[in-house]
């Protein structure tokens, strides 16, 4: 489940590897998440919330051939989805790269309001798309890639909806509580991992997340930022998430898990265009 401003496609780093070993792995994107959105598209867009993506994958996993109950695996706001529809349903267990939190959590951060100061910066943002400009993306995004590569990715980012970002960050004004989770129902293993240089959710706040569900593994990947998946050291990731999964007895044979190495120098952590 991919997070805000991405699509399927944005999880590729994560998805070639497990099918490389033989997972069947679906990535959906979200409705609407796309280039050249008309007018209508937009506004919908916009009043988009988190139940209707919920309910968009609730939809995609009913439509699955029968089989036992899905791994899910979800970055960002994916996270957040996956922590929704697995409430929902039965699954097998839960993987959570770097996600949003539930309702009950405070997210506000400096990194994080700096990198996603544009959804907030029009009246009734609310209601409307967003995608953050690229100043933005690459200070919370994208810090972490060659600076080639934030190119590409930075055109690959979409529009999102205003709602959604309203709903995770403001969560106390929202009556029909989008965002909350109930811990009692979600009762499978549950894998969370943080990211050392995240800027959009620092592992502080993920590591809150992942106390909140007592049968949780935490672990902060050293080196990575945001994509993870993305980003120079990223195989790690997906290495990380099938180690977890065989030592679940969900696993299918792998290669050998590659290893983090840490770049040479640190990136600037200075806004870069």
């Amino acid at each position: 489940m991919h997070g805000m401003w991405c699509t399927g496609e944005t999880l590729r780093g994560l998805a070639g590897p497990l099918k490389e070993v033989g997972y069947a792995v679906h990535a959906p994107t979200l409705p609407d998440h796309g280039s050249g959105l008309d007018a209508a598209a937009g506004q919908r867009l916009g009043r988009t919330s988190l139940l209707d993506y919920a309910e968009f994958h609730l939809g995609r996993i009913a439509a699955l051939p029968p089989g036992p109950p899905p791994i899910l695996i979800g970055h960002s706001m994916g996270g957040l989805l996956a922590q929704i529809v697995a409430t929902r349903i039965p699954v097998s267990g839960v993987a959570l790269l770097a996600p949003a939190a539930p309702a009950g959590f405070n997210l506000i951060r400096t990194s994080s309001m700096i990198a996603t100061s544009h959804a907030m910066a029009r009246w009734g943002f609310w209601r409307r798309t967003q995608k953050p400009p690229r100043l933005l993306a690459n200070y919370g995004l994208l810090h972490r890639l060659p600076r080639k590569q934030r190119r590409s990715e930075y055109a690959r980012l979409v529009q999102e909806s205003g709602r959604a970002y309203w709903e995770i960050v403001f969560w106390f004004w929202d009556k029909s509580r989008a965002s909350a989770v109930d811990p009692r129902h979600l009762v499978a293993p549950l894998l969370v991992l943080s990211a050392e240089h995240d800027r959009i959710l620092p592992p502080r706040v993920v590591e809150r997340i992942a106390q909140f569900y007592p049968q949780s593994t935490y672990e902060e990947l050293p080196g990575l930022g945001h994509m993870m998946f993305a980003e120079p050291g990223g195989p790690v990731v997906a290495a990380r998430l099938m180690e977890w999964l065989e030592a679940l007895s969900f696993g299918a044979p792998r290669r050998v898990a590659p290893q983090l190495v840490r770049p040479a120098a640190e990136p600037s952590s200075e806004i870069a265009a």
